[in-house]
């Protein structure tokens, strides 16, 4: 039975190599013709040619290949990784896969939880409350932290969580509180730790293990792949008074979350759902940093958002902090989104004074040729009133004629004279009137 087995666990890694020796066998023939071909036609390449042709009759030797086999089985076993490479289960222990019962289960639970069908078998005994299930649920409970980070394990601990009475779902609570910056950080573990958000909104006491656990690590969070997404889910699902410390905590270091991938998204989500007073802390506190945000592949999205608020008080304060670098933002791929932003969602005034910092710009020729400027002064000629069309005409004009073919321009000239035909309709009209009114 032994020698049959090591025999067994032979062919795998040959067969592995097989692709290489293919690949191996294939470029060797295309060199080698290619050599051929020159060697032929007069060039001096007939050193190379035998050399491949030798390395070519070793690739087709059987024995090489069995004997590159064996030194990787072998390099393998003294390094301790495995005497059966191709096994994809080395290093757990193995159960029968033939799952009846939660009672058969009973002391080897945690091991049936690991594998695919154990833990389909243990999800389903929770889902339709099987009476055998709490037999098990002890000994699962006190290995929670090890499921929660398995690929396998952490479906049950989200099911568990999901339809096990309220006692146990607390337990399971206890039991991953104290490690929750471990689990959120996990890739397996931040989907217990969102679920366990999901299911316990309504359970106060829960609800502040879980805020109090996560006290001290909300910066690490919101910066980390999988964790800003706790902090995320927490904004989204518990009340706003329980998670006023997450707002406290990304106070400390602002501008810094604003500027990150993964924190943007979690000061959005503040902002959105902060109150009037919190609101005007945060734009005061970013304030002195709008124009750098504006220009900041991320910082936008969250200058874009306050604006995007319609709080008359907290546009005023991004656009003044933006006041006399307008053009220059203009120009610029991310702080171009701001301005039109600004264009777009500001009241009167603020347009007014936007555009006509624009058109004092030194650079406004150039910004009408832009790839982002061109955007901002179309934008400019959509959202602002007739006295400002009047006057972004003007300025405009002198530069027309060289639109027509530039590539970023044309569309400025297509709307230039699309309003030249609408000012000239409405002066005929008006000329008509009047000329009949006289009569």
């Amino acid at each position: 039975m032994t020698v049959q087995a090591n025999q067994n666990y032979g062919a795998p890694p040959l067969t592995s190599y097989f692709t290489l020796r293919s690949t191996v066998v294939g470029a060797l023939c295309g060199l080698l013709f290619s050599l051929g071909r020159k060697h032929f036609s007069g060039e001096p390449v007939l050193a190379p040619l035998l050399l491949s042709g030798a390395f070519l009759a070793l690739s087709l030797n059987e024995g090489f290949w069995r004997l590159l086999v064996k030194q990787k089985i072998v390099s393998e076993a003294v390094l301790g990784k495995s005497k059966i490479p191709s096994s994809p289960h080395v290093g757990k222990p193995r159960i029968a896969t033939n799952y009846t019962s939660c009672e058969s289960l009973v002391g080897k639970a945690v091991s049936a939880a690991t594998e695919q069908a154990g833990s389909r078998f243990l999800q389903k005994a929770v889902f339709e409350k099987d009476p055998t299930f709490p037999l098990v649920f002890p000994e699962l409970v006190k290995s929670i932290s090890e499921l929660a980070v398995d690929q396998f394990g952490n479906y049950l601990v989200q099911s568990m969580l999901e339809h096990c009475p309220r006692d146990q779902r607390s337990l399971i609570v206890q039991h991953l509180c104290p490690n929750i910056f471990k689990f959120s950080c996990s890739s397996y573990g931040v989907r217990c730790i969102q679920m366990m958000i999901d299911t316990c909104k309504n359970d106060k006491e829960a609800v502040q293990s879980i805020c109090h656990a996560l006290h001290g690590h909300v910066c690490s969070l919101t910066r980390d792949l999988y964790g800003n997404h706790v902090i995320q889910r927490c904004l989204r699902v518990f009340p706003h008074a329980d998670t006023e410390f997450i707002s406290i905590a990304i106070a400390d270091d602002l501008v810094g979350a604003c500027c990150h991938p993964y924190g943007c998204c979690v000061i959005q989500l503040i902002l959105e759902r902060c109150d009037e007073s919190e609101l005007q802390l945060f734009v005061n506190k970013l304030q002195k940093d709008t124009v750098r945000l504006a220009q900041c592949p991320y910082g936008n999205y969250v200058v874009q958002l306050l604006v995007g608020l319609k709080n008359p008080q907290c546009t005023h304060k991004i656009v003044s902090a933006m006041k006399g670098h307008i053009g220059v933002l203009s120009s610029h791929k991310f702080s171009s989104n701001v301005i039109e932003k600004c264009l777009q969602t500001g009241d009167g005034e603020i347009k007014a004074a936007m555009i006509d910092e624009l058109l004092e710009y030194s650079g406004f020729e150039r910004l009408l040729q832009d790839p982002f400027g061109n955007y901002v002064v179309q934008k400019a000629m959509s959202c602002c009133d007739s006295e400002s069309l009047h006057k972004v005409m003007e300025a405009i004009r002198p530069y027309v004629d060289s639109l027509r073919a530039a590539p970023y321009g044309r569309r400025i000239y297509n709307k230039y004279y699309k309003h030249e035909r609408i000012f000239a309709t409405a002066l005929a009209t008006e000329q008509a009137a009047k000329d009949m009114s006289d009569l």
